[in-house]
């Protein structure tokens, strides 16, 4: 039995009928004891895997926030961009006076 995590339970839970999966990548996958969903990980060579630090997931939370806050950036550049010639000229006013 291995402990990955499930989608449906949102914790790391216990699997039934553990299978290795190998055609590009290697894969575990399974049913979950709990829900009975299909779970699936992807693992290295060994057919192994590890749980992410506390350390690890907050660097990778920060960085979605950041990539969001990009994409908001870009499209609201390009909406102001497309406006009238007034709607640039005031945006150049007020980042002026920021």
């Amino acid at each position: 039995m291995t402990k990955f995590y499930c989608i449906k339970c949102k914790t790391y839970t216990e699997t039934r009928d553990d299978e290795d999966w190998d055609e590009e990548r290697r894969m575990l996958y399974g049913s979950c004891e709990n829900c009975g969903k299909t779970k699936v990980t992807f693992t290295n060579v060994k057919g192994t895997f590890r749980k992410k630090s506390a350390k690890e997931l907050a660097t990778a939370r920060i960085q979605r926030k950041e990539r969001t806050l990009n994409r908001k950036a870009k499209k609201l550049g390009r909406e102001i961009l497309n406006a009238d010639k007034s709607v640039q000229k005031d945006v150049r006013k007020y980042l002026k006076d920021a």
